[in-house]
């Protein structure tokens, strides 16, 4: 239930793979779960926005559409 606000972490060097998506995976208290997509167009990083509070995250990868 905070603000929102943007994020923005790095893909280790040896995961950065042509052809992929890279997005996060949010996992709230009470067990909600958001796909969370890369806004931006680096493909060091995956750049989201999310909510302020308490969370579990996950970078996920996945063949392009």
């Amino acid at each position: 239930d905070g603000r929102k606000i943007t994020m923005i972490f790095s893909i280790p060097v040896n995961q950065v793979k042509d052809g992929y998506t890279y997005e996060m995976v949010s996992v709230r208290p009470g067990g909600t779960v958001e796909i969370l997509p890369d806004l931006d167009q680096d493909l060091n990083t995956v750049s989201f926005q999310t909510t302020g509070g308490l969370g579990a995250y996950a970078m996920i990868m996945h063949p392009a559409d």
